[in-house]
């Protein structure tokens, strides 16, 4: 789901047409895991929050600290079928600057 990280503000309007996409992957039981560094000024999450929101999937979960190592690693927002989560200090290369919370 790398594409999901690569929607800042210029992107959405062609995000928008993946969201039957996403929503066909999350029929067939697939679980989706779409998550952003907090900190990426390129690809926002708050862009991100949006689009996932505007999938339309109930939400089982509100906004929530998620920890690791006992210390707040972000905010994460479970759906049906879909986890959407924020990594605190990350930022467009998320794996790489946050490994072991991911």
């Amino acid at each position: 789901m790398g594409y999901l990280q690569r929607q800042g503000d210029h992107h959405l309007p062609k995000a928008i047409h993946r969201h039957p996409f996403i929503k066909k992957i999350v029929r067939n039981h697939v679980r989706v895991l779409v998550y952003y560094g907090d900190t990426d000024m390129a690809c926002n999450f708050i862009m991100g929050q949006q689009f996932v929101d505007q999938l339309g999937l109930r939400r089982t979960l509100k906004k929530t600290p998620w920890k690791f190592d006992r210390q707040i690693a972000g905010f994460k927002t479970l759906f049906d079928g879909l986890s959407f989560i924020t990594i605190r200090g990350a930022g467009h290369m998320a794996p790489q600057w946050r490994a072991p919370q991911m």
